[in-house]
């Protein structure tokens, strides 16, 4: 989970617990990373002038390392990481403002002499008054330990912690600016009797001391960054920002074997969006390469995740990074690839390479020189250059763009001429997309082989694809495969005009962007699931009697007070989805993180609050984390549908299957959603 980031919640220095903190030894980072230790000039900075700066600064305390238990899972420099994705996906650099304690932490922001304040940094409303918070990237319980016997509590100063004393009206004394532990050595010396501290500090503290009891725990209370007043467009972003993070929910960056890859019941690939390779249908994920590795993980019992990337190279970065755990983006074999250090996969498709040639455009040339528009991140720049050394006239010139545009500026007369796999060019040409003249140029007559690319040290992986690839290769589901995408020039012309290209995702994206403001969710959600429980059909009617876009039961609508007998008008269907969507979200507490509470309130609309209710208190009395819906909840939801469970829940018998396929398939629809727009920007 990337956001069950429980942590402490102390204001002090250089020795204090988890909310003091903000990222990574400096020796961790890089030198371009840690830019700066001293705060920048003050500047007070909204979006525009970050962007038109070309560098983020984001300020952290001075290394003093996590406090999170290791049994969390939580990387040491998360947030660092986060941040420079922020910054990533923002297109600026990032500047690093280290400060020496949590008092300039707070004070960076308002200053002027940093954007943002990452850390766990406590919500509160004198904080409030000074900074704006980004939504909680989750929530810390705060617990009073001690001897039950001893009255005198002792705080540290300018805490959160003074801050829960002072709203339950408890009398304390205050202490310096001290950790979690020397707190507790205060009680063990009576010097106090008890303090208050996180959940988490709490737990380790009372292991290591028995004699330290928990006396009264309090309301969590909620973790984010902050950022400036005067920034709102900064916060907006920032929202945005969290909000994907929250419900995309994706593996940290980790290189990983077959092993770990099973462990983690997720296939992390890499690809190249592209009619060939992965494109979004409606509200379906499609592509030759993504069915075909899909195939593979389902095999093995993996769900695929994807994650977009512009061009081969850097779909190889992301890989060597940990973003990913294979690239299968059509990429040919070649021994310039393999020299740098490139690992593949034996061949799954063998690809003829073909000269495209724009109206009026001469092979070989004639009078004129003829130029090759190329991207040098392809095999097609090395061949190219092998024209030039066989063909007299011929120029090539790189561009940056990938082969599909380039053949698409052909088709148009833009450019007089590219190279192009054959594959691809034959779905092109089924969308409209034609040219002059093609020719044939592989030496081999199989056409030049294509694999998928993996790290060196991925050995266990590397060989279960090579397995995969051996018994599947020209077999009924992948010559059935290659005759959807390649083979059919009917139904690829079908299927273009549906294919999502843009930054439209339905036709009802105005009114889910209306309601998902209205209702405080995110709108790519609501989109994600308006065709899961439809396919953007408003006028469909199940066989239960729900109706509309959203398929809700008239007497649901009625309950909502929404006319039960106009839910296939899609603004009506809509509002009433939306509006039981918010209903169920309210079922479940606030406390719980952003995504948690999504994910609960998506079972619940399609099971009902009761079974999700039923399939947390079963998660608790099997030792999973009842707070947790993947890998957790979900796993208990699956036992209700047993006898010997059902018998015993509240709510008696559910098909748990339905609302795990339910819950994860609008998760990967909302991801899907998410990775394409941010690919257009």
């Amino acid at each position: 989970m990337l956001f069950v980031l429980f942590a402490c919640s102390n204001d002090s220095g250089p020795n204090a617990n988890a909310d003091s903190e903000a990222g990574t030894n400096e020796a961790s980072a890089t030198p371009t990373q840690l830019a700066s230790i001293k705060p920048a000039s003050n500047t007070l900075r909204d979006l525009e002038d970050i962007i038109a700066s070309g560098q983020l600064r984001v300020a952290r305390q001075k290394w003093i390392g996590f406090q999170a238990l290791p049994a969390e899972g939580i990387s040491l420099d998360r947030y660092q990481r986060l941040a420079a994705l922020f910054a990533e996906q923002l297109g600026v650099s990032i500047r690093w403002i280290i400060v020496e304690n949590f008092t300039e932490l707070l004070s960076v922001v308002p200053n002027g002499d940093a954007d943002i304040a990452i850390g766990n940094i406590s919500i509160t409303p004198s904080r409030q008054q000074h900074v704006n918070f980004t939504p909680p990237l989750t929530f810390s319980e705060e617990w009073l330990i001690g001897r039950p016997a001893g009255t005198k509590i002792g705080i540290p100063g300018g805490t959160a912690y003074a801050t829960t004393a002072e709203e339950n009206e408890l009398t304390f004394t205050t202490l310096p600016s001290w950790s979690a532990d020397l707190v507790a050595d205060a009680i063990a010396a009576g010097e106090i009797d008890q303090s208050i501290m996180d959940a988490v500090a709490a737990r380790t503290l009372m292991t290591e001391n028995p004699s330290l009891k928990l006396i009264r725990k309090f309301t969590a209370r909620p973790l984010g960054w902050t950022y400036g007043k005067f920034a709102p467009a900064l916060g907006e972003a920032l929202d945005r920002f969290i909000t994907e993070q929250h419900l995309g929910d994706r593996v940290a960056f980790q290189r990983r074997d077959f092993i770990a890859i099973k462990e983690s019941g997720y296939l992390r690939l890499i690809t190249i969006p592209g009619q060939q390779t992965y494109f979004l249908y409606k509200g379906e994920l499609m592509g030759f390469e993504y069915e075909l590795i899909r195939d593979f993980a389902a095999r093995h019992d993996l769900e695929t995740d994807v994650i977009l990337a512009k061009d081969s190279q850097q779909a190889v970065e992301y890989l060597r990074e940990g973003r990913g755990d294979v690239v299968s983006g059509s990429i040919t074999i070649t021994t310039q690839r393999e020299v740098k250090g490139w690992t593949f996969t034996r061949p799954y498709l063998y690809a003829m390479e073909w000269l495209a040639l724009a109206d009026g455009v001469a092979y070989p040339p004639t009078d004129d020189r003829l130029t090759l528009h190329l991207n040098p991140e392809t095999s097609h720049w090395q061949s190219g250059q092998t024209l030039v050394n066989q063909v007299p006239g011929i120029d090539v010139i790189a561009s940056n763009l990938v082969p599909f545009e380039l053949y698409a500026q052909v088709a148009t007369g833009a450019l007089p001429a590219t190279l192009i796999d054959g594959h691809l060019m034959e779905t092109l040409k089924a969308t409209g997309q034609t040219v002059s003249e093609t020719i044939a140029i592989s030496e081999n007559e199989k056409g030049s082989p294509i694999g998928w690319v993996l790290n060196d040290d991925q050995p266990a992986l590397r060989e279960s694809l090579n397995e995969y690839i051996r018994d599947v290769y020209r077999g009924l589901h992948y010559n059935l495969l290659k005759q959807k995408y390649f083979g059919n020039a009917r139904r690829v012309a079908v299927r273009e005009p549906h294919r999502i290209t843009g930054s439209t995702l339905s036709p009802y994206d105005n009114a889910i962007q209306e309601l998902a403001a209205t209702y405080d969710f995110d709108w790519r959600i609501l989109v994600a699931q308006a065709y899961q429980e439809s396919g953007f059909k408003p006028e469909r009617t199940s066989s239960a009697g729900a109706k509309g876009l959203m398929q809700v039961m008239p007497r649901t609508a009625a309950q909502l007070g929404i006319d039960a007998g106009a839910l296939h008008d899609p603004d009506i269907g809509l509002n009433a989805g939306v509006s039981y969507l918010a209903w169920c979200r309210e079922r479940f507490a606030q406390t719980l993180p952003l995504s948690q509470r999504t994910w609960f309130a998506l079972a619940a609309y399609n099971a009902g609050a009761g079974h999700v209710r039923d399939a947390r208190k079963l998660a608790g009395e099997m030792g999973l984390n009842r707070d947790l819906w993947f890998d957790n909840v979900e796993l208990a939801m699956l036992k209700l549908s047993l006898p010997e469970y059902a018998r015993r829940a509240a709510h008696g018998y559910v098909r748990g299957q339905e609302p795990v396929n339910y819950v994860r398939q609008i998760r990967q629809r909302y991801r899907a959603y998410v990775d394409h727009l941010a690919n257009l920007n």
